[in-house]
């Protein structure tokens, strides 16, 4: 990800923060990409492969983005386009805790904003929500801030 000049010539803590700069382009890539395949295939289901292979990838890269990066605070735009199309109970449990703790740390209303916008898109297994069709339903974009 990092060039070997960057590696040998930066502290690790610059490295850090440019390593997490580019999970964060990638997860922003990513979800835009999402949105994308949505917006032009827009009975395309959120179950599909490739959707859920891309969504597995941006599982991936939240991970690696530290709880105390300062990047984390532009991303409530990706959480909430790729948070649409996650269907993997463990995924959804995992980036609720993630978006939890980015609120705990960086108190901003807009963590809380789009973690409710997910559990209510998602619905419960009794009573299924709308799921990544609300990316396609202004009624439920309207409340979202990000």
């Amino acid at each position: 990800m990092l060039s070997a000049q960057v590696k040998s010539s930066q502290p690790s803590h610059v490295q850090r923060k440019l390593k997490e700069s580019c999970y964060q382009g990638s997860i922003v890539a990513r979800s835009a990409y999402l949105f994308l395949l949505k917006m032009l295939n827009p009975s395309l289901s959120e179950y599909d492969d490739e959707v859920q292979r891309v969504v597995k990838l941006i599982v991936e890269d939240v991970s690696k983005v530290s709880v105390h990066s300062q990047i984390c605070v532009i991303c409530t735009w990706p959480f909430s386009v790729f948070g649409a199309a996650v269907v993997d109970p463990e995924q959804r449990e995992f980036l609720i805790w993630r978006i939890e703790e980015f609120s705990r740390v960086w108190p901003m209303h807009c963590f809380e904003t789009v973690a409710n916008f997910l559990k209510d898109i998602w619905g419960t297994q009794e009573c299924p929500g709308v799921g990544w069709n609300a990316l396609l339903d202004r009624q439920c974009l309207k409340h979202l801030f990000v």
